[in-house]
């Protein structure tokens, strides 16, 4: 049932960033592990076709997070211009 649910998730954030995001998104895999988001990091850059790259890495659960917390906490941080 846990893949099932975040394959779904997945699908779904597909479907809404198609053509506008990429999002890498590492936590940990125990329910009980709460995410620190302080030493947790988040990095975010456009490319010069406007595509968002993001590269996140949790120290804990991303189920531990609603998806509003978790999605403001991204927000949070600034988008950098990718200079090739």
């Amino acid at each position: 049932m846990r893949f099932d649910s975040r394959l779904k998730a997945l699908e779904r954030i597909g479907k809404e960033s198609a053509g506008k995001r990429i999002r890498l998104v590492m936590h940990g895999c125990s329910e009980s592990f709460q995410v620190n988001l302080a030493t947790s990091t988040c990095k975010r850059t456009r490319r010069a076709d406007g595509l968002i790259i993001e590269n996140i890495e949790l120290d804990g659960d991303l189920e531990s997070m609603t998806e509003a917390e978790f999605e403001a906490w991204v927000e949070s941080f600034p988008i950098k211009e990718y200079e090739a």
